[in-house]
């Protein structure tokens, strides 16, 4: 209930002290879920996430949870490329279809080379760079470089 969801939101603003600059935001409340970007989501999915939940939700649905995390990561490691190119298409296909087409936006149809990137690149987290995005749009956008 509702109570939950206080304390979810709650302990998700206590890591803030403790979440790496690697990461481009910090937790924040539920009340903003609205607002989030898809890298706030991604980092609730796969690093903040499972310590707010841990004692909220029932325990075979963090299991579960938990599975669901290790099979994604594994589905996108690289001795299972050609699959997690498959569910990524199938996911940009069906995009639109579920999120409106309004959102259908240039990051999500770059999920599509995520795999293929994978697969030539050792590591393609992109948190370190998404950090230094913010600094590099201002320096773009400075009269002189007009």
């Amino acid at each position: 209930g509702s109570q939950d969801l206080n304390h979810i939101s709650d302990s998700m603003l206590s890591l803030k002290g403790y979440v790496p600059c690697e990461f481009s935001s910090k937790p924040r409340s539920l009340d903003v879920i609205d607002r989030c970007k898809i890298a706030e989501l991604r980092q609730f999915l796969l690093y903040t996430g499972p310590l707010v939940l841990l004692n909220v939700v029932h325990r075979n649905i963090y299991n579960f949870l938990l599975q669901c995390i290790y099979c994604l990561m594994r589905v996108c490691a690289i001795i299972y490329n050609a699959y997690a190119h498959d569910l990524l298409v199938a996911f940009v296909s069906h995009f639109g279809k579920i999120y409106d087409n309004d959102m259908l936006v240039y990051n999500v149809h770059g999920l599509v080379h995520l795999s293929n990137n994978a697969a030539k690149y050792d590591n393609v987290s992109l948190f370190p760079f998404e950090n230094f995005l913010g600094k590099f749009k201002l320096m773009v956008r400075k009269p002189s470089f007009a």
